[in-house]
């Protein structure tokens, strides 16, 4: 048999306080992340610096397209060398593979039966190929939540929320929400966007940021 230990009026009192400290201590939210309107206007200015010379990443995970009825989704891959850009986009549904390679002004995609198609221009061989509408040339700067630059795609409209991220982006006739951000390198990432223009929608989901 267990003896129980006598517990004074006392004990019980100093137990319950420390009970009710705990639990509201468990219950107070965080503090919000609150900075200026000037602080967050620079911080947005120094990620567009830094997506305009930080030229050499890579990146993939899941995309998600919709043009009007039609729509689809799949894999994608992305790496970028300077100007040059490898993005590799699979759709397992349909069992197709595109790949485009190349530079501003100069792309080649090569589909999964090896036939390959030339364009200057990037989003108009990707329609051509799968049907799917995709702001390839701005979509390599909203990725990493950075307005494209002007003379590639116009200017840009955007809010910042409290905490300095990139909230939404309108640019080129597309509004761009960013939904979720994460911490890649000491740097604030985007994880989940999403891109509408009329009919047309891309929703991007990256899994993984080198």
């Amino acid at each position: 048999m267990i003896s129980q230990l006598p517990v004074n009026n006392f004990s019980r009192r100093k137990w319950s306080a420390l009970l009710c400290a705990c639990v509201l201590a468990g219950c107070a939210t965080q503090p919000r992340v609150v900075i200026s309107a000037s602080e967050r206007d620079q911080r947005q200015f120094q990620r567009d610096q830094h997506a305009r010379e930080q030229r050499i990443f890579s990146l993939s995970g899941r995309i998600a397209i919709r043009n009007g009825d039609d729509g689809g989704s799949g894999r994608f891959e992305w790496q970028q060398d300077g100007e040059v850009m490898r993005f590799v986009l699979s759709a397992p549904l349909s069992n197709q593979t595109w790949t485009l390679e190349g530079m501003p002004g100069s792309y080649v995609l090569t589909d999964s039966k090896g036939q390959q198609q030339q364009d200057a221009d990037a989003k108009r061989l990707v329609f051509d190929a799968s049907g799917w509408v995709i702001p390839m040339d701005e979509l390599s700067y909203w990725i990493r939540a950075a307005r494209a630059p002007e003379a590639l795609a116009g200017p840009a409209q955007l809010e910042l929320a409290e905490s300095g991220d990139l909230s939404s982006l309108r640019q080129a006739g597309w509004q761009v929400s960013f939904e979720r951000f994460s911490e890649v390198n000491a740097i604030r990432l985007p994880v989940k966007i999403k891109a509408t223009r009329e009919a047309a929608s891309v929703k991007v989901i990256i899994q993984r940021w080198q």
